[in-house]
């Protein structure tokens, strides 16, 4: 038997059929004319049955009623009169319209109640005839009631027949067959003769059907022999145990159900209503029967269309239930599974695809993409292979290949898998970068370019693709066709902030700064709240020289986007500023997550930089920050006690002591005394002199007075109150001595009292108090003149010490109790000074860690003066001490210092100690370095020690090594170039600087060495080739110079050019920087002069060198004002880089030719007018110049400086008219640079 679920033995057994018949009547589909025919027809039967009873059932109305069997004719003949009756309308006689009635039953209906009275009709395989006719069924439900009959009539062991008077629908044949029964087309009588035929045998066949987990499933069971020549088939449902089969009628629903669910899917795009639609359908259908295919099909379907990948999966696992033969039925959920990305039961239900025997394209991308998900592309290949062989036109397949092959460094399949793929067409920018990068790493260049240059000109308008476009060839450093594809972006996206910063980062790093601080301007006026094009704008403003604007720009970003790399950006950059360095730190706390680590880096940084700059508001706010709760109610109960031991006195008050001792007046308390020990360090000096010591003793002296006045006042709070009077012989006596203390004497003429200065130099020194204290002199003499008291007040303000006063009294005057002693220690110890303002750059983790690990009597003997220059590197965060070049950089610190910067007292002492403290001078040397800079001289040890080393040994740490924080070797290591990776970028290439030497200006000295060039070895690391640049040094006339100067000199023109210097020229101008080192601030702004270019102004430089002094000044005049017209109009951008060159290189070319010797010219103007049109100084006339349009073309033939300056002057007038521009004297060129300041 073969099943829906297979092939199943089959049991057979023989059977003796009942000889009873039932003939069942269906009245409900009979009329009563054809009710009168059957009857006369059934009479006419039962007279030819032999010995098989006779039993009559009439259905009607749902109702069975059954009669016999009958034993004779008359029975016979009264019970079918009796239905006949019944079935006639009384009153009238039988008309069409009765069976027209018959036939409005509703469909199913009649046979439901021909299942449920089947027990009725008979047993033991007897005989059923049915009478009437059955309802009209589509074909499903046909199938389905067929096969729910054949359950009923199978169960109750009847055979049944039918006969209509329609002839009967052959459809029902196949379910009265496997009852062994069939439909009777002819007579009744046709009938009656199959039941008298003995000689047919009658066998029962058995099987036991696989059902489904639920529902159940309609099928059509084929009986075959052994040959499998199928002999039967029989409608089939297979039904779980406790699946409830529905009735026809609701089965008939259900069909109708799934039949609306697809056509709502098929009405194209899906809103809300047919998405609801669609799910009711399908609820009410798989509700009543969960297994019907139709119903999954459709269910999969919308699920894959809502791409709810796994609920289609589920719907077609169901389906494979139902059809488990199907194997497209397994394609499709494999397929399904991996849109769902459940790979390993997808592998499964694609093998069983293959199992039976089906193969097709997509089953193998499938395959393929299943072995791709586990990362096994070599067992993909071949599938991909497979599914391109079917399907020659999938350009995505063609694109999975290509990445497929280039993870397995395949190129070849990869480039032909590509190029496959674009022949197809369509927009694939992407792909199409990904075979510029192969082309370009399998040396195709040619093919590269044409093929971005390709794509690049037939870009969609989608902005994702074209950003996707620039991103690929900014990977692949294509730099130029990068900047271009973002700036195709803008063409369709002119917002998008991403590629508004990729331009000018790609000009910031091409070397036009003005063109990324454009473009930076460009894109923040698009998206103004963009945080990195703020960032960019700065570097590119930072890398012009123009610091002081990138720091504007930060400040603008700040204000305008609330950014944490921003801010911390610019908490950076003001740190190194100093002054408004804590509210930078302020604002990036308030941008950090409270539990961000980022944030209490930031706290503590802040702290420090409050502690450095002596600003107390920051640093109570950031102390406060740091404090664990309920740290501040303690900290307040404290704060009386803590300002009397953290405070000074000072006599007199501020203003007073800063008057004398010629310090800076109105500062705050808090750096009062930083601003007082900067005075004494000033003018006291380590080796007494007699200007030293008169400073100290006109700020002792002072004490002394303040002193003196105060012992004859009264004390009112930090107030001393003096009352000067002539009322009685004591007070006139207390007065005088006051005024004597003041350099004033009292007299008394002609009975007025009178006050006067003293005019004896000890009497004048004094006086100097009456201004520090502000006496109001002529209130003073008023008021004796009136007879009146005069109070003179004097105040005594309190100051904050660092770290507190009891530290520097335990050290210096351990004594005096008094506090207002530390102002004099500071002028008798001047070394206390200088340590003094060194500890006010450290915050008090560093003080702490200092002094732990060396006292303050040590460091004032040994270290004041390293302290004072170099304490400000000093820092700790996070219990470590904080090293140039980060966290990483620590084990080198350690092994350079000899301790470990994870105890921070030890690593600062050995700092101090290691080499006389040029070990520290180093540090703070790195500390003022930029991030990148101080990465690469702490990238691993050999380097840092060996830059160490030369720091030592260098001519000016011999002279002194705590006076080092402008010395050239610094500015050296602030200057060396870097690119993006952290590697030195050499103005031409590395060789060039291994060749460079000294100094020559001729152009052929220069090939020469080029010549060396093409054949010198970079050194295998950069360090050396620095070393070298910087200890090599050579003498010019009586000048010594390094090779360090000529580097650094070219390192800044080649920042500011946007195309690099080619090796020929940077040598050319490193070895003419000696001679000509003047005019290389020109080379920064006129950027696009090339090695011929520069050759000819050498020659010019050299050319005028060779004339007398006189001469010489006035062409050099000349020559710097024509040079300085062509940078003011760069600047004004009036001219581009490249008309700029033109020119410049057009005058030099010119003034290289040789001139007549030149007359003494009167003296009759402090002026020269580079321009004029004077007349010539040659012996004869210059042939005149030719020109044509707006070229011009000039004779190489004699052409002195002035010809070429006024040959300058009317390209210029020829270029801009009067209107814009004129021609003016030296003075009116420095009136044209006020306007461009103005502007």
């Amino acid at each position: 038997m073969q099943t829906y679920a297979g092939n199943i033995d089959a049991v057979i057994s023989s059977v003796k059929p009942a000889p009873a018949i039932t003939i069942v009547l269906l009245t409900d589909s009979l009329s009563p004319a054809e009710m009168h025919s059957i009857k006369k027809d059934l009479l006419a039967l039962y007279a030819s049955l032999r010995g098989h009873p006779l039993r009559l059932a009439v259905l009607r109305s749902g109702a069975v009623g059954v009669r016999g069997p009958f034993t004779s004719w008359a029975q016979l003949n009264s019970a079918l009169s009796e239905v006949a009756g019944k079935s006639e309308p009384s009153g009238s006689a039988a008309s069409p319209a009765s069976a027209a009635s018959a036939s409005s039953i509703p469909t199913g209906v009649l046979l439901d109640h021909l299942c449920a009275s089947v027990g009725q009709l008979g047993g033991d395989w007897s005989r059923v005839l049915l009478i009437g006719e059955l309802p009209p069924l589509e074909a499903s439900e046909k199938e389905y009631a067929s096969g729910l009959l054949l359950r009923a009539f199978g169960t109750a062991h009847v055979q049944v027949s039918w006969y209509a008077f329609s002839g009967g629908d052959d459809g029902w044949l196949p379910l009265f067959r496997a009852t062994g029964g069939t439909i009777v087309h002819g007579a009744l009588s046709d009938f009656s003769a199959a039941v008298n035929d003995v000689s047919q045998f009658y066998f029962q066949v058995d099987w036991a059907s696989r059902v489904p987990s639920s529902g159940f499933v309609i099928s059509r069971a084929a009986l075959s022999d052994l040959q499998g020549h199928v002999l039967l088939a029989i409608p089939d449902v297979a039904a779980s145990p406790s699946a409830p089969l529905p009735s026809i009628e609701l089965y008939a629903t259900m069909r109708a159900k799934a039949r609306e669910a697809a056509e709502w899917l098929a009405q194209g795009p899906m809103t809300d209503t047919n998405v609801q639609g669609i799910r009711d359908d399908l609820q009410t259908a798989l509700d009543i029967n969960p297994r019907d295919p139709e119903s999954l099909l459709t269910a999969a379907a919308f699920y894959e269309k809502r791409e709810d990948y796994a609920s289609a999966a589920r719907e077609r696992a169901a389906l494979t239930e139902v059809r488990p033969s199907d194997a497209a039925g397994f394609a499709a959920l494999g397929h399904t599974l991996v849109l769902a990305s459940d790979f390993d039961t997808a592998e499964a239900a694609l093998q069983r695809a293959v199992s039976l025997k089906l193969r097709t394209p997509q089953m193998a991308e499938d395959l393929a993409r299943i072995r791709l998900a586990h990362k096994d592309d070599k067992a993909a290949l071949p599938y991909l292979a497979e599914a391109l062989t079917g399907d020659a036109k999938r350009e995505d397949l063609w694109f999975v290949q290509a990445q497929a092959a280039e993870r397995l460094k395949d190129s070849s399949l990869a480039i032909r898998s590509l190029e496959q793929g674009l022949a197809l067409g369509g927009a694939h920018p992407v792909e199409g970068a990904s075979l510029a990068r192969l082309y370009l790493a399998t040396n195709q260049k040619t093919k590269a370019s044409e093929l971005v240059q390709q794509i690049a000109a037939a870009l969609p308008q989608d902005p994702n693709l074209r950003v996707q476009f620039a991103a690929s060839l900014d990977e692949l450093q294509l730099t130029s066709e990068a900047l271009s594809a973002w700036r195709r972006v803008l063409e369709v996206q002119s917002n998008s902030g991403r590629a508004h910063l990729r331009i000018a980062q790609l000009l910031l790093s091409s070397g036009d700064t003005l063109g990324a601080e454009q473009a930076a301007n460009v894109g923040l006026a698009a998206v103004p709240k963009f945080a990195l094009l703020y960032a960019v704008k700065a570097d590119a403003l930072e890398k012009a020289g123009r610091h002081y604007e990138a720091r504007k720009a930060l400040e603008e970003g700040a204000a305008n986007v609330r950014d944490a790399p921003l801010l911390t950006r610019l908490a950076a950059t003001e740190d190194t500023y100093a002054g408004l360095a804590a509210d930078g730190y302020e604002r990036l706390i308030e941008s950090l997550d409270p539990a961000s680590p980022e944030r209490a880096k930031a706290i503590e940084r802040g702290l420090a930089v409050s502690v450095r700059d002596a600003d107390p508001k920051h640093v109570q706010s950031f102390t406060a920050m740091l404090e664990p709760p309920g740290r501040g109610q303690v900290r307040s109960q404290n704060e009386a006690q803590e300002q009397q031991e953290n405070a000074a006195l000072i006599p007199g008050g501020l203003d007073a002591l800063a008057f004398s001792a010629h310090a800076k007046e109105g500062v705050a308390p808090e750096r009062f005394l930083v601003e007082y020990c900067r005075a004494l360090i000033e003018r006291v000096s380590e080796q007494p002199n007699p200007e030293s010591k008169r400073y100290v003793e006109e700020i002792l002296a002072h004490f002394q007075r303040v002193a003196a006045l105060e012992a004859l006042g009264q004390q009112d709070g930090n107030r001393v109150l003096v009352t000067l009077s002539v009322t009685d012989k004591e007070a006139r006596h207390r007065t005088e001595k006051a005024l004597d203390l003041l350099g004033m004497k009292l007299h008394t003429s002609k009975g007025t009292v009178e006050v006067d200065r003293g005019e004896k130099k000890d009497e004048a020194e004094k006086q100097e108090t009456v201004s520090a204290l502000a006496i109001d002199e002529v209130g003073l003499q008023e008021a004796l003149k009136a007879g009146k008291p005069y109070t003179l007040e004097i105040t005594n303000e309190w100051v904050p010490v660092y770290p507190s006063e009891k530290v520097w009294r335990d050290a210096f005057y351990p004594k005096e109790s008094d506090p207002r002693a530390i102002a004099t220690a500071m002028v008798r110890f001047p070394k206390m000074a200088r340590l003094y303002v060194g500890f006010s750059y450290l915050d008090r983790k560093v003080t702490s860690e200092l002094l732990s690990a060396v006292n303050l009597t040590t460091l004032e003997q040994r270290y004041a003066d390293l302290i004072y220059a170099y304490s400000a590197a000093l820092a700790v965060e996070s219990g470590h001490a904080v090293v140039p070049g980060g966290p990483g950089a620590e084990a080198i610190w350690a092994s350079l210092a000899g301790a470990s910067p994870a105890q921070p007292g030890a690593f600062f002492r050995s700092l101090l100690a290691q080499n006389n403290g040029k070990l520290l001078a180093f540090f703070f040397a790195l500390s003022q370095l930029d991030r990148q800079h101080q990465e690469f001289f702490t990238a691993n040890q050999s380097r840092c020690t060996q830059f160490y080393g030369f720091f030592v040994e260098s001519e000016e740490t011999r002279r002194a090594a705590y006076a080092l924080a402008y010395d050239p070797f610094v500015q050296f290591l602030r200057s060396v170039p870097l690119d993006s990776a952290g590697h030195v970028d050499f103005p031409g290439s590395a060789e060039v600087w291994m060749v460079a030497k000294g100094h020559s200006s001729g152009g052929t000295q220069v090939a020469k060495m080029m010549r060396k060039v093409s054949k010198a070895v970079a050194p295998e690391v950069e360090d050396e080739l620095l070393l070298h640049l910087a200890q090599t040094r050579y003498k010019d006339s009586a000048l010594r110079h390094s090779e360090l100067e000529n580097f650094l000199a070219v390192v800044r023109i080649d920042a500011h050019r946007a195309r690099p210097l080619d090796e020929a020229s940077a040598l050319l101008l490193a070895q003419n920087y000696t001679d000509s080192s003047p005019a290389f601030p020109y080379f920064t702004e006129i950027t696009g002069l090339g090695y011929s270019d520069y050759l000819q102004f050498f020659a010019a430089v050299e050319r005028l060198g060779t004339h007398g002094i006189l001469e010489t000044n006035l062409e050099l005049g000349q020559f710097h004002s024509l040079i300085e017209w062509i940078c003011l109009l760069r600047r004004r951008h009036a001219i581009d880089d490249n008309e700029a060159a033109s020119f410049s290189s057009t005058f030099a070319t010119n003034s290289t030719q040789p001139i007549a010797p030149l007359p003494i010219l009167e003296p009759r103007s402090n002026r020269l007018a580079p321009f004029s049109d004077t007349a010539s100084r040659t012996k004869k006339p210059s042939p005149p110049t030719k020109r044509s349009g707006d070229a011009c073309w000039v004779p190489r033939q004699v052409l002195r400086v002035e010809e070429a300056s006024r040959f300058s002057a009317r390209w210029l007038c020829k270029r801009f008219p009067a209107s814009t521009l004129s021609l003016p004297s030296t003075t009116g060129l420095q009136e044209a640079r006020r306007e461009e300041g103005q502007n």
